[in-house]
């Protein structure tokens, strides 16, 4: 009798050189314990029969193991097959929807060659923090050109009416009325928009801290209420207004403060509702539920006069765009895609998964193509004078703010005193030339000269080193260009170029083509153009 009459013939198929292995004394197999009566060293397991060394016991936990195991691998290897059929299915259910959705697509296109639906009036005009503040301000005006009175205040307040009190009380008839951009208070701080109801003898304010680019200010967001709460009591409201609904930074104001000391007076508004934060954070009690396109499309509705309607429509797809995360090419694609899906439900599930991929889809383009511009700045043949020190260092963070970035920055320029923050860029505490984003996703392109700590931290000497940079590189570079507590210039790309999510497609073509395509040398000459200019300023100032 041998291992087989124990019903081990499977095993010895699987493993037939086990059998001819050594045995010892005494061993165990899965907590089942066997020993041999008569065992001598060079003896075999073929050469013993199982009632010697095997106890009937181990040998029917060998048989329940190794019957197990084969379950197991019949189990897996039926899944994997239910796993290919899957796979198999759901890309012919892709290259369905691809295949019926083109015709439609196609004549969406053809349709836009007659309408011209890309096209936005507000891309020849100013578009920063200031002209968006100039445009809000003009509509909320009752004594502004537009002529509809106060239609338009009206619509905010209406919103409003869900968050707060403060304004329910008035008549807009009886109350007198101011609207200023940019009002000047203590510290030379400026505050974006203030709306002003004089309603004898209590004064009320409404106000719009507008921050479509730039970041905080130290305390800025807390001098501004402590303003309004001295000027006006507590009859007033401060809205912040962001891209993607974000509340203010820590060092702007804490959120534990605006919960402790302003829970009525402090509310903020996303630009467009689409890409508000979708989880709670520290500051979901003060997010509106309206956004500014919403209540650009209420003030489209209310009005009487169609040129002034087109001017909304106008601004409220520029918003979308902007800060809204919109990414189709037009309109009428998106509604094809739409009345398509509505027509054929049973792609539903196949255009989800399209959805959920995108993300992905989009970051893996986005990040070649930043390698690809990285590289041709390294090569570029105009900054190979400076290549004996010269670094270019490029990272893209994805969905992250600000995480999307090329550096460059000479070895010979001064380190700044490190400090504890983990926004400081990868430069070796240096000053740098920049390309980035200014918002989620690669969205806001910007380019300029940052000094890798805010000149609130600053040394003395830092302090002198930077307001060099900034008057030297104002008088060198465009003139249009801005700087802030980071940047001691900086502008930002044109908005056909600014937001990468529309040019996801275009940006793919560009990757996979051995020459270098139109945005490719966009981005990279201007960079170019840029340093050239710069790195001589920086060199005498910081070398």
């Amino acid at each position: 009798m041998n291992l087989k009459s124990f019903g081990c013939g499977a095993f010895e198929t699987l493993c037939p050189t086990a059998f001819d292995a050594p045995v010892p004394a005494s061993f165990t197999v899965h907590g089942c314990r066997g020993r041999l009566s008569r065992f001598r060293p060079k003896s075999t397991w073929r050469s013993h029969t199982a009632h010697n060394f095997l106890r009937p016991s181990l040998a029917a936990s060998l048989h329940a193991v190794i019957l197990r195991a084969m379950q197991t691998a019949a189990f897996f290897s039926g899944l994997q097959l239910r796993l290919d059929d899957a796979r198999r299915a759901n890309r012919h259910a892709i290259r369905k929807l691809c295949s019926q959705l083109s015709p439609r697509l196609a004549t969406a296109k053809r349709l836009e060659l007659k309408l011209a639906r890309r096209f936005n009036a507000l891309d020849y005009l100013r578009t920063d923090e200031l002209g968006l503040s100039r445009i809000i301000a003009d509509l909320l005006n009752p004594r502004s050109s537009h002529g509809q009175g106060a239609i338009f205040l009206q619509q905010l307040l209406i919103q409003l009416k869900e968050f707060t009190q403060i304004f329910s009380g008035l008549d807009l008839d009886r109350c007198e009325l101011s609207v200023q951009v940019e009002r000047v208070i203590t510290a030379n701080r400026r505050i974006d928009i203030v709306v002003e109801f004089a309603d004898a003898p209590t004064k009320y304010a409404l106000a719009i801290e507008n921050k479509p680019y730039a970041g905080d200010q130290r305390h800025q967001a807390r001098d501004y209420l402590r303003y309004f709460l001295e000027k006006y009591q507590e009859n007033f409201l401060l809205i912040y207004l962001s891209p993607t609904g974000e509340g203010p930074s820590h060092w702007s104001i804490p959120a534990l403060e605006l919960h402790a000391n302003w829970p009525n007076q402090f509310a903020i508004m996303a630009y467009d509702q689409r890409s508000t934060v979708t989880e709670s954070d520290e500051f979901e009690a003060f997010r509106l539920p309206t956004s500014l396109t919403d209540w650009l499309e209420s003030c489209r509705n209310a009005c009487e006069a169609d040129r002034l309607r087109w001017f909304l429509d106008e601004t409220r797809r520029f918003c979308r765009r902007s800060f809204g995360g919109h990414t189709m090419t037009s309109d009428l694609e998106a509604d094809a895609i739409r009345d398509f899906l509505f027509l054929n439900p049973e792609h539903f599930d196949t255009a989800l998964a399209v959805f959920d991929s995108w993300t992905s889809i989009r970051d893996e383009v986005c990040e070649r193509f930043l390698k690809r511009i990285s590289a041709r700045i390294k090569t570029a043949p105009a900054l190979q004078p400076y290549a004996g020190d010269m670094n270019v260092v490029s990272t893209y963070g994805g969905e992250a703010k600000n995480s999307n970035c090329i550096w460059l920055y000479r070895d010979r320029w001064a380190p700044y005193r490190a400090i504890n923050t983990t926004k400081l860029p990868h430069t070796n505490a240096r000053t740098a030339i920049e390309l980035g984003n200014d918002e989620k996703g690669p969205n806001c392109w910007y380019i300029g000269v940052r000094i890798p700590k805010s000149k609130d931290h600053l040394t003395f000497r830092e302090r002198k080193r930077r307001r060099h940079l900034v008057k030297k590189l104002a008088t060198t570079l465009d003139q249009t260009g801005n700087s802030d507590k980071w940047w001691p210039w900086r502008v930002y790309f044109d908005e056909d170029k600014q937001h990468w999510n529309a040019l996801v497609p275009a940006l793919h073509r560009e990757c996979e083509a051995k020459e270098d395509g139109d945005i490719t040398r966009h981005f990279v000459d201007t960079f170019v153009k840029i340093a050239l200019k710069a790195i001589p300023v920086i060199d005498k100032i910081e070398a």
